[in-house]
């Protein structure tokens, strides 16, 4: 039996209103990010749709998809054959109103989504974990495991730290940084400034393999870019 972490704060719940966070990150955040991150934050969404192994024809879900910033990749994946879901409790894309013809977008809590079970073929998520404590992780994995299909695949990419300089540089430019620049360009700087110690409670990711195998996936890890980001994908037996 697995139980939750023993140690560290991935397992506490904080309190903090995250739908009022994400609305005011929501219209500025596709352009702070690329910026601020140099275009590497790309890389890292394509890195995750390409993790997925998606095929043309599939049924793919991207989760806690935001302005929807990981469509072109997963539409090159899909070739325009298939069916691409996404959901977000604040869905807003903005810069893709064209795209938005053929994708279905549900604007609601991942908890209590109405997909219908075992409907999907792969599930993608980009940046959305480290919002998570340990026992929502559970939940999350729990519904990933009830929306896909038996063989269905998984691919979920997070910003975290690890034990490298590159990932203690990274944490400095994310609490510094960032929020500078969104006060720059006239966005709020104070969702900008959750986001280090957020990266900095999720850590080097070793507490969403334990949730996920609770929740009964096959889940593997791979650190990214020294520990700046890390990648979990796996299926559902």
């Amino acid at each position: 039996m697995i139980s939750a972490p023993s140690h560290g704060v991935a397992d506490q719940c904080d309190t903090i209103d995250r739908q009022a966070l994400f609305e005011q990150m929501a219209p500025s955040y596709a352009q702070i990010s690329s910026l601020s991150s140099l275009g590497i934050i790309s890389a890292w969404r394509k890195r995750c749709v390409a993790t997925a192994q998606i095929q043309p024809g599939m049924v793919v879900a991207d989760l806690l998809c935001g302005g929807g910033e990981a469509w072109p990749w997963l539409e090159q994946s899909m070739q325009g054959r298939g069916s691409l879901i996404a959901l977000d409790l604040v869905a807003q894309p903005l810069k893709y109103p064209i795209l938005l013809e053929r994708i279905e977008v549900h604007n609601c809590d991942m908890f209590s989504n109405q997909l219908a079970s075992q409907s999907l073929d792969r599930v993608v998520c980009c940046f959305g974990l480290k919002t998570f404590c340990y026992s929502e992780l559970v939940r999350f994995a729990g519904e990933i495991r009830r929306l896909l299909r038996p063989n269905g695949r998984f691919s979920l990419v997070e910003v975290g730290t690890s034990s490298s300089w590159l990932s203690s540089l990274g944490q400095i430019y994310l609490q510094t940084i960032v929020p500078l620049l969104a006060r720059s360009l006239g966005a709020p700087s104070y969702p900008y400034r959750q986001l280090a110690p957020l990266a900095q409670r999720f850590g080097d990711g070793k507490h969403v393999l334990q949730a996920f195998k609770q929740a009964g996936l096959q889940v593997e890890h791979q650190p990214i870019w020294g520990g700046l980001a890390h990648v979990f994908s796996g299926n559902r037996d």
